[in-house]
């Protein structure tokens, strides 16, 4: 999505438009328990989400287990996921606020490359924004250029460390 497609969301008539085709999008009753939550995340905003997935997403956030999905829930089968934004990293507990997450860090969630990752650090789990490279060596150069000490191998479900 372009800077000016961008823009032309975020007017106030675009913003009304969209705003009004979720809502009808779902049931009432979906609109009123889910529907505000889900519009103050800003995920409807940009088509990224329907009313639904949002729903699904912070279920699979609230599983425990480690994922890498995009915001509409599909996850990659193969490739090497890996954090190239640190400072999304958060971790996954009851004071979470998913939405807000969310909101914060719309922009970079909003590229069509980035994903949403959760994994386990030290007993934690952790969830981040991450990008997955269908190559090993890019992979390894990303996670070295951002500081970061795993890649996560998708296919085989394993952490590879960085020397």
């Amino acid at each position: 999505m372009s800077q000016e497609e961008i823009d032309e969301l975020l007017s106030d008539e675009g913003l009304a438009k969209i705003k009004e085709k979720a809502r009808k999008s779902v049931t009432p009753e979906w609109w009123k328990r889910y529907g505000e939550e889900a519009w103050k995340t800003g995920l409807i905003v940009f088509g990224i989400i329907s009313p639904h997935e949002n729903v699904a997403l912070k279920e699979l956030v609230d599983s425990g287990e480690g994922f890498t999905c995009s915001l509409s829930g599909e996850k990659p089968t193969s490739g090497y996921a890996v954090c190239i934004y640190p400072e999304t990293a958060v971790p996954i507990g009851s004071d979470l606020d998913l939405n807000g997450y969310l909101a914060k860090n719309m922009k970079m969630l909003a590229r069509p490359d980035t994903y949403l990752g959760a994994w386990g650090d030290g007993g934690k789990m952790l969830l981040m924004v991450s990008v997955v490279t269908d190559n090993i060596r890019d992979a390894i150069n990303l996670a070295q250029r951002h500081n970061q000490t795993h890649v996560y191998d998708i296919h085989n479900g394993r952490e590879v460390g960085i020397e």
